[in-house]
C-alpha cells in the first residue's frame, strides 16, 4: 500500500467490530497489529536557536546534532509501536519534518 507519510497517517490504525442488538448499535474499535510502525514529527529549528547557542560556533554540527537525538527518539517511540505480530514489519517508516527560516550567522 502507497502511503504519503503525513501527518494523518501516524496514528494507530483500527477497524471497527459494529455491534446490533435491536434498534441499538455500538461499535467497538480493534487496533491492527499488522501494521508498519510510523511515527511523523515536525519541528521548527527557531524553537532551538536560544536554547542550542545555535547562532554560536559550529552551527551545521549543532543543527545536525539536534536531528540526530529527535531520530532516534523516534526510532525508539517507533519501536514502542511494535505488537509482536509475526506478520508486523519490522522496520519503521520514520518522516522528520524540518522547518527552517533561521539565518544563522
Amino acid at each position: 500500500m502507497a502511503t504519503s507519510l503525513s501527518e494523518g497517517e501516524s496514528i494507530d490504525k483500527k477497524v471497527g467490530i459494529l455491534e446490533v442488538c435491536g434498534k441499538t448499535f455500538n461499535m467497538k474499535p480493534v487496533k491492527l497489529k499488522t501494521v508498519r510502525p510510523f511515527v511523523f514529527f515536525s519541528m521548527n529549528v527557531d524553537d532551538y536557536v536560544e536554547d542550542k547557542r545555535l547562532n554560536e560556533g559550529d552551527t551545521r554540527a549543532k543543527v545536525e546534532k539536534i536531528y540526530e537525538t529527535k531520530i532516534n527518539e523516534m526510532i525508539e517511540e517507533a519501536k514502542a509501536k511494535l505488537t509482536g505480530h509475526p506478520k508486523q514489519p519490522k522496520l519503521p517508516l520514520i518522516r522528520l519534518r524540518v522547518i527552517n527560516t533561521a539565518r544563522f550567522g
